[in-house]
């Protein structure tokens, strides 16, 4: 089997190479059976790849520790659950897992388009075939996942996975994100063929149309699903911290949105084919850059799963993908020149060039910020840091004009229109903001706001506000749109058909905004991170604390031994008015195999906390178990109210449904594709039902493994991990104050496993990060201000001490660049829209692109829509 794997690999890097010459050449000649082969060899590359994914998947299910790869990642005592999410979860499966994706997708591509634009395809087979032939170099000649060892005795038992990757959520959360990753392929694809084969209308624009927005929602939801698990397993009591890693999945999304919104623009009126381009390949190329950054050692996180060698290579693919796009684009630059102009600088063109410079200028400040410290680091030699608190100072404030962006796109109209006409249309929506925002604000702070002891006159409490009217702005604006859609709909039959067909008959534009009211639900999520509820202390059995109105008392501590691990659990009840209404039940696990130890000591990286979370839309109650006392009569532990996280991650599944919405294919063409469907979801089967057959050994479930006698004494007396302390010594806890709460959130914590991390937001059992928090509450109690205690720490390790650079010498570009980058795009945007307002051609019907496609049956609804614009009284 190893043999075939070995073999699959090759013959797929020749199939790729071999496909890319004669999709060139078919593209050149236009010689219909050279493209017709080139299609075929998209295929045969996919059934190659998931050949050697099949066999791959087979030796984790069948314990073959004869290769690395598998040694590892598993053991015997896994769940199959695992033992499958191990095959992408180190570099060599997921580099495997996606070029699998990205020729499952480039086969589905080319199946759906095989008699459609015919002098394009034969240049997307060519560009997707040169793409899959540099990944699957590295794949067959760098970091084959089926090297084995050179050994006599093939070993019986791997290492396993890491504790904190044994979660459920990375069975789902890695695939997401790095499908999202791969399927951006299609489009950059797509949009090289453009170019190359001077097609460069809008045929190819609604060719890639629904595979970037499925790789959109991938991505996007992968990062959601990040999000989750490092809410779930890591322990500080969030799930963005602007890590290295969640910035490489942030901003190709960010770019992908920015062309999303932009695209509608160029089939609508024929304008911005250069950005769309520009936007296309920046995406695909921000892919390869997150890959190369995280995988090369470049920079540090606290993804194991980033870890890597294979960065030259990386730098080399990702050189050569830069150089051929740039190359490409350059070449071809006169081929896209716009059809119209912008007619007036109060329409929905002016209002998506804004929210094209936000997004372009957010991708900007993620990545200067991820990459300032290394390249000062580089000019310099000495190291600084770049947390949190930076990337929340020019993210914050550029999400509130994203939410105003989003409700003021939602309401203008395309092209020309009067002042007066824009100006009614906000007036409902602004009106009824302005009436519902004070009554909710007053109401939260006097049932949750009092008792979480928030300062109603604070920044931080005025930016809460100015969200969550901005949040009213926008859902009352999509209320409005699809009020007077359903309307004209309604006249002979329901609101609701009303409203049911909208989405039948134009599904984009209603599905973009059930996307907008998901958007709307992340950013309420963002809301409760200025009012939470931390603290972090030591608890006898039968001690209780008051957090908030609510009672959490400590009852007592169990044992368990589990099937692969050893369970320390701490029960604690949850009471509010005198009423008892739950049970918290955080715990730690210990995933040790102890008859693998030579010295009996257990390995800190399988020790990991088990977060309890109870969670309903108003409010999570979080409760992490630190540490535990010898005999479980003690405990450390983190307590954190957060309101309104809830609607993050039901936000995704709106962000997912609405994205579901637009991709879903109209009634006519779904039966016109009927038959490419069926036999498309044949092939599917077929090749599902081999890879299981091949991949299902004689006993693909791990053996019951009990953990040794004594083992669950054992990990109490003897762990010694830099993530455990002993719980009695952390009553410095109780005695933080304020000042003391500011530095957690200033100083970074000099712990690899909480790389870039501060130390508010290190995992709350790390031991080095709770000596600096000790320190920090002594200095505090000695009478040191902030600045005074910032400093001592500033002394002692340099700048990178610090989440946020000194404003002097260099570090001053940390701030003057995005700044800088910002106020230009501001400053050209407006140039651009003053200058085009009023110029360029214009439809020779008056009204050509300022109405969207309609359907048959909806003519009663489209004069009325001619009279309203002829008339002023709507929008077109």
């Amino acid at each position: 089997m190893i043999i075939l794997g070995h073999l699959a690999l090759a013959l797929a890097f020749g199939v790729a190479i071999a496909t890319a010459l004669v999709g060139i050449a078919a593209g050149r000649s236009h010689v219909l059976r050279w493209a017709s082969l080139s299609r075929y060899g998209v295929y045969l590359q996919c059934g190659l790849i998931a050949l050697a994914s099949a066999v791959l998947l087979h030796a984790f299910l069948d314990h073959d520790f004869s290769l690395r790869y598998v040694y590892n990642r598993a053991d015997t005592r896994m769940p199959i659950g695992y033992l499958m999410a191990s095959f992408w979860s180190g570099q060599e499966g997921s580099l495997l897992f996606w070029v699998g994706i990205t020729s499952i997708f480039g086969a589905l591509a080319a199946w759906f388009n095989r008699d459609r634009l015919p002098h394009l395809m034969p240049w997307f087979h060519a560009m997707l075939s040169l793409l899959l032939a540099g990944f699957l170099y590295i794949l067959v000649f760098v970091t084959n996942p089926f090297d084995s060892w050179v050994v006599i005795d093939v070993p019986l038992e791997g290492t396993g996975l890491k504790a904190a990757l044994r979660n459920p959520l990375m069975t789902i959360h890695p695939p997401m994100l790095l499908s999202g990753f791969a399927t951006f392929a299609i489009p950059w694809a797509f949009g090289m063929a453009a170019l190359l084969s001077g097609d460069t209308g809008s045929a190819w624009l609604r060719a890639t149309r629904r595979w970037t927005l499925i790789s959109w929602m991938l991505l996007g939801v992968g990062n959601i699903l990040g999000g989750m698990w490092a809410y779930v397993e890591l322990g500080w009591g969030g799930y963005w911290a602007w890590d290295p890693v969640e910035n490489a999945g942030l901003l190709p999304w960010l770019t992908a949105t920015a062309f999303l919104h932009s695209v509608i623009i160029q089939e609508q009126r024929g304008m911005l084919k250069k950005w769309n381009i520009v936007l296309v390949l920046l995406t695909f190329l921000l892919t390869l850059f997150g890959t190369f950054i995280t995988r090369s050692g470049l920079i540090d996180s606290v993804h194991t799963f980033a870890e890597s060698e294979i960065g030259d290579y990386f730098f080399m693919l990702l050189c050569a993908a830069t150089a051929l796009s740039v190359g490409v684009a350059a070449a071809r630059w006169k081929l896209l020149e716009t059809e119209h102009r912008i007619e007036h600088w109060a329409s929905r063109e002016s209002a998506f060039l804004a929210n094209n410079w936000l997004f372009v200028g957010m991708t900007f400040v993620v990545l200067w910020g991820t990459m300032f410290p290394k390249m000062r680091e580089m000019i310099t030699g000495t190291a600084v840091a770049i947390g949190p608190p930076w990337f929340n100072r020019f993210m914050a404030p550029l999400g509130l004009v994203l939410l105003l962006l989003m409700a003021v796109g939602t309401l203008v109209p395309w092209r020309r229109t009067r002042l007066a006409t824009v100006a009614r249309h906000f007036t409902t929506p602004v009106v009824i903001t302005l009436a519902v925002t004070p009554v909710l604000a007053v109401a939260w702070w006097f049932t949750r706001g009092q008792v979480y002891g928030i300062e109603p006159f604070t920044t931080p409490t005025a930016l809460a506000l100015l969200t969550v009217a901005l949040i009213i702005f926008n859902v009352v604006t999509l209320g409005v749109e699809f009020h007077r859609g359903a309307r004209a709909r309604s006249r002979d039959r329901s609101w609701l058909a009303g409203i049911l067909s909208l989405f039948r008959r134009h599904r984009r534009r209603y599905g973009g905004y059930v996307v907008h009211l998901g958007a709307t639900m992340i950013f309420l999520a963002f809301v409760g991170n200025w009012v939470k509820l931390d603290r972090q202390l030591v608890l006898q059995v039968g001690e209780s604390i008051e957090l908030a109105d609510y009672v959490i008392t400590f009852e007592r501590f169990d044992i368990t031994e589990q099937r692969d691990h050893i369970l320390f659990q701490a029960v604690m009840t949850l009471s509010r008015d005198g009423r008892e209404i739950g049970t918290l039940l955080p715990s730690r696990a210990d995933f040790n195999d102890y008859s693998m130890l030579g010295d009996g000591r257990p390995d800190p990286l399988q020790l990991r906390s088990n977060i309890f979370i109870r969670s309903n839309p108003l409010e999570d109650v979080y409760v992490a178990l630190l540490n535990f006392e010898d005999g479980g009569n003690a405990g450390a532990f983190k307590f954190t109210i957060l309101p309104f996280t809830w609607w993050f991650w039901f936000g995704g599944f709106i962000l997912m449904l609405g994205t579901f919405i637009c991709v879903w294919p109209e009634r006519e063409r779904w039966r016109a594709s009927g038959a490419a469907l069926r036999r498309a979801g044949q092939v599917l089967i077929a090749l599902l039902a081999t890879t299981w057959l091949l991949a299902s050994p004689g006993t693909a479930m791990a053996t019951e493994a009990p953990a040794p006698p004594g083992a669950a004494s054992q990990v109490v007396d003897e762990t010694e991990d830099v993530h455990a302390g002993d719980p009695a010594s952390r009553d410095w806890m109780r005695s933080a104050g304020a000042d003391a709460y500011r530095a957690f959130r200033l100083i970074m914590t000099t712990c690899e496993g909480c790389a870039g991390k501060t130390l508010a937001i290190a995992s709350p059992s790390c031991a080095l990060s709770n000596v600096d928090k000790e320190r920090i509450v002594g200095m505090e109690a000695q009478g040191m201000s902030l600045d005074e205690i910032l400093a001592v720490f500033v002394d002692e390790r340099g700048e990178a001490a610090l989440a946020i650079p000194p404003d002097r010498g260099i570090n001053r570009l940390a701030w003057i660049m995005p700044l800088a980058l910002m106020l230009l795009g501001g400053l050209l945007i407006t140039v651009l829209s003053r200058r085009w307002s009023g110029g360029g051609t214009r439809d020779r019907d008056g009204a050509g692109h300022d109405e969207p496609d309609f359907a048959p049956g909806d003519e009663p609804m489209l004069a009325r829509l001619r009279e309203e614009v002829a008339t002023g009284e709507g929008t077109a």
